[in-house]
């Protein structure tokens, strides 16, 4: 069973970056997006119906001649099509510069041989006990808490909010090479058959999981075949 999966998984054309869409692009570090946009004048167009179908574009028009003798009745109208529409050639490459570990965000950390971790930390505003650590910690303010018995001014000043939560996660390098299940720091076919083999026995391994779903599934075993191709 595992070589048919197999068999079936190298007959396939894998995506390589010029494939890729924005989304995807930007989650790998190995590729960068190219932004190229240009604008065309819609004069181009000769009828209504391929004019007013683009996004920019209007079919208009003007007298070009009046009645000599009725100055509100045109005997010859002109038509043409207005403005300017957008051509989106951008597309995905090759990145020649890729990031290092410490450069990258979660999803292209997520589709490296680095590693991500985790490093939240959370805890209540009115711990804060001064002005400057409470407005510098977002969600939380510094503000009356209890104000004088006749009201007109604060007796009592305090950081306000709840709860914060402040996010130092960060992108550093792995000391391990995800997908590679024999430990021999090489990407290859063995590696594939034994991911197989953790699918077909219905099993779970953190090195599997290529794509970070937290499923172990034949999504990871073509992640790992572009991998091993693209390596």
């Amino acid at each position: 069973m595992r070589y048919l999966i197999l068999a079936l998984l190298l007959s396939f054309s894998f995506s390589e970056c010029d494939q890729f869409n924005q989304l995807q692009c930007s989650s790998n570090a190995d590729c960068e997006w190219i932004e190229d946009i240009s604008l065309e004048s819609c004069g181009s167009f000769g009828n209504s119906g391929s004019c007013n179908s683009v996004s920019g574009c209007n079919w208009d028009s003007y007298c070009a001649q009046w009645h000599h003798l009725y100055t509100n009745m045109c005997v010859d109208w002109d038509y043409w099509c207005d403005g300017e529409y957008q051509i989106d050639g951008s597309y995905c490459q090759e990145n020649p510069n890729p990031p290092d570990c410490s450069e990258m965000g979660q999803s292209q950390c997520n589709n490296s041989d680095c590693e991500w971790i985790e490093d939240v930390t959370t805890g209540s505003c009115s711990s804060f006990s001064n002005s400057q650590q409470c407005n510098s910690t977002p969600g939380c303010n510094w503000d009356c808490i209890q104000m004088g018995w006749w009201y007109n001014w604060c007796y009592t000043y305090g950081c306000e909010g709840g709860n914060y939560e402040i996010d130092n996660s960060y992108c550093e390098e792995s000391d391990y090479i995800q997908g590679d299940l024999n430990g021999d720091l090489t990407l290859n076919i063995l590696d594939v058959l034994l991911i197989i083999d953790i699918i077909l026995n219905q099993e779970s391994s953190d090195l599997a999981d290529i794509n970070g779903d937290g499923i172990v599934n034949i999504l990871d075993v073509i992640e790992l075949v572009e991998l091993i191709i693209n390596t």
